[in-house]
């Protein structure tokens, strides 16, 4: 179960100074514009040393996607001024985690080519479930060749 996770990064292409230091930035969700919303639901802001390429970011929420983007602070040599690149691209992932056991599942109406099934929501979950991957698998047939998956969200 993933509660953390490694960055890596390049220094910018076009530097506007000497770098003195990174500021990392996650923000809880997806798509997040750092221009428009980046202090929007802040979960970490870290900053690095300018000579550091690489960080662990710890204590993350399971079951949570992240954006994530990092910027450039440099001192101008000319004047001494602190300037901040433009953010990175912004990248984004999930954090794993789950039950320790499949939900009890109730299948009913089952025929040749449907079958109605449901389930309860699992106990002590950190988050409300926002959906739910079904695998499943043809049993007339090899089933290490046809495995099929089917996401639904959690009203479904």
């Amino acid at each position: 179960q993933s509660t953390s996770v490694f960055l890596q990064w390049l220094p910018p292409l076009h530097l506007n100074g000497v770098i003195t230091k990174y500021s990392i930035v996650l923000a809880e969700g997806r798509s997040v514009n750092p221009h428009t919303n980046g202090n929007k639901s802040l979960a970490v802001s870290m900053t690095v040393d300018g000579n550091s390429r690489n960080a662990t970011v710890t204590r993350l929420v399971q079951l949570t996607w992240y954006s994530v983007w990092i910027v450039a602070v440099t001192v101008r040599e000319t004047d001494g001024k602190q300037l901040i690149s433009p953010p990175s691209d912004v990248h984004e992932f999930g954090t794993s985690g789950g039950p320790r056991s499949a939900p009890q599942m109730v299948r009913s109406n089952v025929s040749a080519v449907s079958a109605i099934i449901a389930w309860g929501i699992p106990p002590n979950l950190p988050r409300p479930v926002s959906w739910y991957r079904i695998s499943y698998y043809n049993i007339s047939s090899d089933p290490s060749k046809e495995i099929y998956h089917e996401n639904t969200n959690s009203s479904s």
